[in-house]
This record gives structure tokens, sequence and C-alpha cells, in this order.
């Protein structure tokens, strides 16, 4: 059974997600371009939409029992997935409207609250056991 805390971490890593990425949108902006700012908010949206997806889709397999999960219809939604990422970044890439290093700032976003909010769990726990 999960804890009350561990059942909150996907809200916690959403809105530290949405956080970093408005944090790195403003820095964007201040110190670069209004470009590399958009360019920033379009990956990071990119990337909180497509863990959204992900985890949705995850909890939706989870739910089944393991007769009812059918193996290919588990790869053929991950393969949706991912490929419509790839043809949205494709095009995102490929437009002139977007710096590819904003885009990678902000593609990143979700990686980073990730692994911040891991220490934290990691640091967390290692306090209480002690």
């Amino acid at each position: 059974m999960m804890s009350d805390r561990e059942e909150r971490l996907p809200r916690y890593l959403l809105a530290g997600s949405i956080l970093s990425l408005l944090i790195i949108a403003a820095v964007s902006a201040l110190l670069f371009s209004a470009s590399a700012a958009a360019s920033a908010s379009a990956g990071g949206m990119i990337a909180i939409i497509n863990l959204l997806w992900q985890r949705r889709s995850l909890g939706a397999l989870l739910q089944l029992t393991p007769q009812d999960r059918p193996m290919l219809a588990a790869l053929v939604r991950f393969i949706i997935r991912i490929s419509l990422t790839a043809v949205v970044l494709y095009l995102v890439i490929t437009s002139s409207w977007f710096s590819l290093w904003g885009l990678l700032a902000g593609l990143s976003v979700t990686v980073v609250c990730l692994f911040g909010l891991t220490l934290y769990v990691a640091i967390s726990s290692k306090e209480t056991s002690s």
C-alpha cells in the first residue's frame, strides 16, 4: 500500500514541472529574447503534456488485471505517443519560430524536476530512518 506522501508525488512532479517551466521562460525572456522564452515554453509544454499522457496510459494499464493486459495494445499506445511527440518536435524544430536551445531547456523541465524530487525523497527518507 502506498503512503499518502507517495500518492502525492505525481502532483508534486506536475506542479514542480510547471513552476520550473515558468522560471525558465522568465529567465530566458530576461536574459536572452522573447524567442528563447517562447521556445522554452513550447518545449516545456510538450514535455509536460507527454508526461501527463504517459502517466494516464500507465495508470490505465496498471488498473487492469494480469489476464486483461494485452501487451500489443500497450505497445501500440506507446508507439502512438512517441510518434506524435516526435512529429510535434519535428514541426517545432524545423519551423523558424523557435530556438533549439530554448526548446531543449523547456524539454528538460520534467527531467530536472524528477531528479530534484528523487533527491528530496531520498534525503527525507534517510532522515526519517535515522
